[in-house]
């Protein structure tokens, strides 16, 4: 997507001119506003040249505060329509091979040769779950075990997203999110509840609040992961006037990277079995105006 027809689409969606919203802004953020005359904005939306990606942020942060949406303008688009709008070239930037991404050599190439299914109600969904069991157990201490038979019952949770990537019959990757109420999440984030002691009444309804917690990803490549966590963008996006937060917690120093670029700031931490275990969260307004996702839905060259 580009930055230009986002900045025109949203303005117009407010009924503001090229004149109010330079006023606006400058009212808004003055010293990273300054010298932002229309001629300015009208050379922006026209896409004659392009703004920093810190007057980006400023400029979301402003019609954040307008609509009381993390990224106005789009919560009529559908999770499939959201997708085809995002670089994957940004999005593979956050991922480099050890633990939860491998470096394993596919012969396929190409996002067209993977097939990215939802789980709930598929023929392969017991199989996939057992594998995901198996690679779970070995992931996690005692404090961070699911136990396998809570997965199969999670999936059928309507604001759960559980998600395999596929080539023919082969697994590469998959990727899992809890669905939960705010007053749930802040217990797993802070420690004083074991992902495993959730019960039914912990997961938000369908048209509830709630905030999307991270419980399984794993990845054989860095085009899979890719894929995977375009497709968890998108879905955060479409589910936006829904989604309070996201986070989750995790002993890897690759989560902990990758937490780190998906701005999502340490909340805490706790010991378990001689490992640290660290907890992330963020606002989804705070995450879509993280330098990754403005790269991600507005890059500057043209994606691929």
């Amino acid at each position: 997507m580009q930055f230009a027809n986002y900045l025109k689409a949203c303005r117009e969606t407010f009924s503001l001119t090229q004149e109010q919203l330079v006023t606006e802004l400058y009212l808004f953020d003055d010293e990273l506003f300054e010298g932002v005359t229309p001629t300015t904005l009208s050379r922006w939306e026209r896409g004659v040249t392009s703004t920093s990606f810190n007057r980006m942020a400023g400029i979301l942060s402003y019609f954040q505060s307008r609509s009381g949406l993390p990224l106005p303008c789009l919560q009529t688009k559908n999770a499939e329509e959201i997708e085809t709008l995002m670089c994957e070239e940004e999005i593979g930037e956050l991922f480099r091979p050890k633990v939860m991404v491998s470096n394993v050599p596919l012969e396929h190439k190409g996002f067209e040769s993977f097939e990215l299914i939802t789980l709930r109600h598929h023929p392969r969904a017991e199989e996939l779950l057992e594998l995901n069991a198996m690679l779970h157990r070995s992931a996690n201490t005692s404090f961070t075990r699911v136990d396998t038979e809570k997965f199969k019952v999670w999936i059928d949770y309507p604001g759960n997203l559980f998600l395999a990537a596929t080539y023919k019959t082969s697994f590469l990757g998959l990727l899992f999110t809890l669905r939960l109420k705010p007053g749930s999440f802040d217990k797993i984030i802070d420690f004083e509840m074991e992902k495993d002691a959730l019960r039914k009444e912990d997961f938000a309804a369908p048209n509830e609040e709630g905030s999307v917690y991270l419980l399984s990803f794993f990845a054989l490549s860095q085009e899979v992961a890719t894929m995977l966590f375009r497709r968890l963008y998108a879905h955060l996006i479409a589910n936006q006037e829904q989604t309070r937060e996201a986070g989750f917690i995790s002993s890897y120093e690759e989560a902990q990277a990758l937490a780190q670029k998906l701005n999502l700031p340490r909340a805490g931490e706790h010991t378990c079995e001689g490992e640290q275990i660290i907890a992330f969260r963020s606002s989804l307004f705070s995450l879509m105006t993280s330098p990754m996702a403005l790269r991600t839905l507005f890059p500057k060259h043209q994606c691929p």
